[in-house]
């Protein structure tokens, strides 16, 4: 979705509330470590119907940002025309990679492609097979596709334990097995033993310019995949009994991408006999740690391979080979000064004066910031909650410009594994905004709880009650139109509730004020 990464663990939610005289619009973010959704619906008075525009489960589906590369490793020349020219069936005749991927960052780069040659086999440019696509295609991808990566990007070339298994190591003096008789395992375990390298020295060089991306390796585990398909019949055979299905398997390289505790070099095995379980970070072998042979394998080393060395004379960009500069991450929304959230069909860009949400070409909605509030809910050490009750809204839609008001709130933080609230989410109130809480949270082997009341004037005057007065004791709502999930997804099992309602607000002495406001309920399990 491209948000900014949160440590591991974090959840994350980000909604804006859209207010107009005929009409309220809803747009939401939710993010966890096992849930990624978002949605987007409306409430039209005329119908006095809620419709939803964009449900929760529109979000990994029809994803115009999905693309197939056409890439043979075992051909440079493939390989440089997967990273920079278009495909050559692709309606949308992108020219470049980003183009095609829709976005000109990329926050995790795996290598995972493998090959397994029970017989001696040569790469178009005569590398040796197995090594030849286990190691040097991708590497010279990876070259390629530097310029795209995020400053803070990770790099997961995938290994196997079997590079634990190689009898001498990588054999500089014969590269292509044309001295030694071939062996087909050998080749693959020293191919592999070579991924471990390469992510040592990426992490190595990265360090020593200063460079924030960080490169981990891993086993998968033995899974059923292509890479056996020339084994004979018996030996498929019983492979078919003791392998996992590549789905259970996944979660060890979903980990290396995105757990950002993992250190540069990091090496995960499943935790069963190297083959089954969850991950864990164990001792690559002995051999792996010689700094000296993963520097020889780098292009330009005297023992190198020369045709890849040929290629990457042509990379200049490539900031890790020798004398080259490391790249320029300005304007890449540093510190935090925008976010923006990519998604299939809503597109969301928010910064410190305002930005917009779009729903394809279907709505656009662009707001101004001129109230901004944040602290400190209980547990958190960083400003996690961040709201902006008085935004001013332009909405184009159905063919028509509105004029409105509007509320954000964002909370991220490490929330769980029990939560449970009652909001009065935003409302609008002629020229004042209500928001307010009842929450609960399960910290650790604590529990923190938080109220507040909040009534903000159009002069940006705030308004606060004692944190055990709740909305419920001042508000009426009456409800309109209900959105109702359920969010089941790895540990969390959570219901939201959300209502769109009439409210009545009592002012002590003073007439009550009315309006319109979202009431959010949310209880269950996070994860």
């Amino acid at each position: 979705m491209g948000l900014p990464r949160w440590p591991a663990g974090w959840h994350d939610m980000l909604q804006y509330h859209f207010f107009f005289e005929d009409m309220f619009v809803q747009a939401r973010v939710f993010l966890t470590p096992s849930v990624e959704e978002h949605s987007l619906w409306i409430f039209d008075h005329a119908t006095e119907k809620l419709v939803e525009l964009l449900g929760p489960g529109e979000v990994m589906g029809n994803d115009p940002r999905l693309c197939f590369l056409q890439l043979d490793l075992s051909d440079f020349d493939s390989v440089k025309k997967a990273a920079k020219d278009s495909m050559r069936n692709s309606p949308r005749k992108r020219k470049d990679l980003s183009s095609m991927l829709g976005t000109s960052k990329l926050d995790a780069l795996i290598l995972n492609a493998g090959a397994l040659n029970l017989e001696k086999a040569s790469t178009k440019q005569g590398l040796e097979a197995t090594m030849g696509v286990c190691h040097f295609g991708h590497f010279l991808f990876t070259a390629l596709a530097w310029p795209m990566l995020s400053a803070e990007a990770r790099i997961v070339p995938v290994s196997s334990v079997g590079h634990t298994w190689t009898k001498k190591g990588i054999d500089f003096e014969d590269l292509n097995w044309e001295k030694r008789d071939y062996d087909a395992y050998e080749a693959y375990f020293q191919a592999k033993l070579a991924n471990v390298y390469f992510t040592k020295e990426i992490g190595r060089r990265c360090g020593a310019k200063n460079l924030k991306i960080t490169a981990v390796t891993l086993s998968p585990g033995f899974g059923r995949s292509g890479l056996y398909r020339d084994f004979s019949g018996w030996q498929d055979y019983l492979t078919s009994f003791i392998s996992e299905e590549n789905e259970k398997l996944s979660i060890n390289t979903m980990r290396a991408a995105t757990d950002m505790t993992l250190k540069n070099g990091d090496y995960l095995v499943p935790k069963r006999f190297g083959f089954y379980g969850p991950p864990v970070v164990t001792p690559p072998s002995d051999l792996s740690e010689d700094v000296n042979i993963a520097k020889q394998l780098w292009p330009s080393a005297p023992s190198a391979s020369a045709a890849l060395d040929k290629e990457m004379r042509h990379v200049a960009v490539f900031p890790l080979s020798s004398g080259a500069l490391a790249p320029s991450f300005e304007g890449q929304n540093q510190a935090g000064s925008h976010l923006e959230v990519s998604g299939p069909r809503l597109q969301i860009l928010d910064g410190p004066g305002g930005g917009h949400v779009s729903l394809g070409k279907d709505m656009k909605v662009e707001f101004k910031n001129k109230n901004v509030f944040s602290w400190l809910p209980a547990g958190q050490s960083t400003d996690a909650v961040i709201h902006r009750p008085d935004l001013e809204l332009s909405m184009t839609y159905g063919g028509r410009t509105r004029l409105g008001r509007g509320y954000s709130k964002r909370y991220f933080g490490h929330y769980g594994p029990h939560w449970g609230y009652r909001f009065i989410q935003s409302s609008w109130l002629g020229d004042k905004f209500l928001w307010t809480a009842d929450a609960t949270f399960r910290l650790g082997d604590g529990e923190a709880k938080y109220n507040y009341f909040k009534l903000l004037d159009s002069n940006g005057q705030l308004t606060q009650a004692d944190s055990r007065d709740t909305y419920q004791q001042v508000a009426s709502i009456t409800p309109l139109g209900e959105w109702l999930h359920d969010y089941k997804a790895g540990e969390t099992n959570s219901r939201m509730q959300l209502r769109y309602c009439k409210l009545r607000l009592s002012c002590g002495d003073d007439a009550p004020l009315e309006g319109y406001a979202l009431n959010e309920r949310c209880f269950g399990v996070l994860g």
